[in-house]
């Protein structure tokens, strides 16, 4: 059997994964091993999210049963590139989730670089949903539902005394959506086992276990970012408080923006 090496690369598959990689060039600075660390933390996480959304894209066209193999190989890619990159890099002590500095040697945070950094992940992220012209078909109520339910819900009310607010909240963030993932996987499985006999049932269930994995995905990356910048810096306590509920304000009016645009474009 030949192996072409040709159909191992894609554009747009290694573009969505590089995303990852300017992102934490941005976010990084003039640290390269901080940069690094991003990557390592990120890149897995991205190729799935990348994975998934060409499993959505596939699903919505299924009139040419020959292009579904094809279609689903290409989505595969961004999950391999990840695994690639990640091997690729240096590994590093859990920094993400498990820094422990001298918080008073600390110079203050700049927040720029990080917003720029989310904003080409965000950018990447929605223009491959948007890229078959029909963004609307990544909003599922139920999918929605659950990581409100499971994540931001959960992590608003969490309180961890050993981590300023805001640190607290981005840990929080990442093992919800963790756990989250695993409970829109497990309830899409089990729907679709459980109306076997019911073809059309499939569809409501597999969404929401593709959109329920996208949208904690998409959760999960922003936190592990964010909690890996803000420790490497002095926030003062005031500032934790202000930043996290404003943060929290933010992401509530852009999932709500979201489901509105996509709701009824």
């Amino acid at each position: 059997m030949n192996i072409d090496p040709a159909q191992l690369l894609d554009l747009l598959s290694l573009l969505f994964i590089l995303s990852i990689v300017f992102a934490a060039v941005i976010m990084g600075g003039k640290n390269l091993r901080k940069s690094a660390a991003f990557i390592r933390e990120t890149c897995i996480p991205m190729g799935i999210i990348g994975t998934l959304i060409g499993t959505v894209l596939m699903l919505q066209d299924l009139s040419d049963p020959t292009a579904i193999g094809p279609a689903f190989s290409v989505g595969l890619l961004t999950m391999l590139y990840g695994f690639i990159l990640f091997s690729l890099l240096p590994s590093s002590q859990n920094p993400a989730m498990n820094a422990d500095n001298d918080k008073n040697a600390l110079p203050t945070h700049n927040w720029l670089p990080d917003i720029i950094g989310l904003g080409v992940l965000f950018v990447a992220i929605f223009s491959a949903m948007a890229s078959n012209g029909k963004p609307q078909v990544f909003f599922d109520v139920v999918a929605f539902t659950c990581v409100v339910l499971f994540t931001i819900v959960p992590t608003l009310l969490y309180s961890d005394p050993e981590h300023n607010l805001l640190e607290g909240k981005l840990i929080a963030a990442r093992n919800y959506a963790t756990t989250t993932t695993v409970i829109a996987i497990i309830v899409g499985i089990a729907g679709g086992l459980a109306n076997i006999e019911d073809p059309s049932a499939y569809g409501p269930y597999i969404a929401i276990a593709l959109l329920g994995s996208i949208y904690c995905g998409i959760i999960i990356i922003t936190s592990t970012l964010l909690y890996r910048s803000v420790t490497d810096s002095q926030i003062p306590d005031f500032l934790s408080y202000t930043i996290s509920y404003v943060m929290a304000g933010i992401v509530a009016f852009l999932f709500f923006g979201m489901t509105v645009t996509l709701a009824f474009s």
